[in-house]
C-alpha cells in the first residue's frame, strides 16, 4: 500500500506564498483566519500535499495549487483530482514545534504517534 509521510517544523511563512502554492479555495480558507492561526494552518496544508505527493509518488513536480486539501470526520481529504478519491491524510503533533503528516488509501490510522531516537530504533530492529 502506498503511503506518503512529511515532516515540518512550524515557523513564520510569509502568508502570500499562499497564493503562489495553494488552490484559490485554500487561499480563502486561510484570509478568513487570524494572522496566527494563518501561519499554522499553512504549514499544515503544505505537510499534508507533500504527503499526499509522494503517496502517489510524484513528489513536487507536480504543482501544489492543482488539488485542495479539504478536513473530513477528524482526518483530511483531497478535491478537485479524482484519481484521490480513495487517499486519507492525517496530522500528529511531534513535538511543540514540529507536525507529521501521513497519507494512505486507507482511513485506519493509528491514533498516536511515538517519538524515538535513533539509537531506540536500532536497538528495536536488532531484536526482531
Amino acid at each position: 500500500m502506498p503511503v506518503g509521510v512529511d515532516v515540518e517544523r512550524l515557523r513564520k511563512v510569509n502568508p502570500g506564498l499562499a497564493e503562489r502554492f495553494f488552490s484559490p479555495d485554500e487561499v480563502a480558507m486561510l484570509k478568513a483566519l487570524s494572522p496566527e492561526k494563518q501561519t499554522e494552518q499553512f504549514i499544515q496544508l503544505w505537510t499534508l500535499k507533500e504527503s499526499f505527493l509522494k503517496a502517489i509518488g510524484r513528489g513536487l513536480t507536480r504543482n501544489l495549487n492543482s488539488f485542495s486539501v479539504r478536513p473530513r470526520g477528524g482526518m483530511y481529504c483531497i478535491t478537485g483530482d479524482d484519481s484521490a478519491f480513495d487517499y486519507h491524510l492525517k496530522l500528529f503533533a511531534l513535538a511543540s514545534d514540529h507536525i507529521l503528516a501521513v497519507c494512505a488509501p486507507s482511513a485506519d490510522f493509528c491514533e498516536s504517534v511515538e517519538v524515538i531516537t535513533v539509537n531506540q530504533l536500532i536497538a528495536a530492529l536488532a531484536s526482531s
